[in-house]
């Protein structure tokens, strides 16, 4: 399985659109022993480019702190999971995703405003 998680200052972007950087990690079976890792510069969405850009990179979930609904539809279209409301360092949430303990704000924002009308919900790896 390939886990992009948006990012940016060493932490999960807010908004992965606007995140600096994804942090591609190939796991294998859903355990934590991450096979390879890697980094994968963002450059720079134009609507409905990243969907493509992270197929192409053959990503199976993208973990983010929030995204708008049609990115989240976008990804859905092409069999991407998307895990949105995840916050702090990029391992601590992979370790947390793949164990099943990731708390995670599960509504996508409206628009860019990020106007805090999110849900919690536990996220299963």
């Amino acid at each position: 399985m390939r886990i992009a998680i948006a990012c940016d200052k060493e932490q999960v972007a807010d908004h992965f659109g606007d995140c600096g950087w994804f942090l591609l990690h190939d796991t294998k079976e859903k355990k934590a022993d991450k096979v390879s890792r890697r980094m994968l510069d963002n450059p720079r969405h134009t609507r409905g480019f990243l969907p493509d850009y992270l197929q192409a990179e053959k990503v199976d979930v993208v973990i983010a702190g929030n995204m708008g609904k049609k990115a989240v539809a976008r990804f859905q279209e092409k069999g991407i999971r998307v895990v949105i409301g995840a916050k702090g360092d990029p391992e601590t949430v992979l370790a947390a995703f793949l164990s099943g303990n990731l708390e995670t704000e599960a509504t996508p924002c409206e628009g860019h405003a990020h106007r805090d009308n999110c849900g919690k919900q536990k996220e299963t790896g």
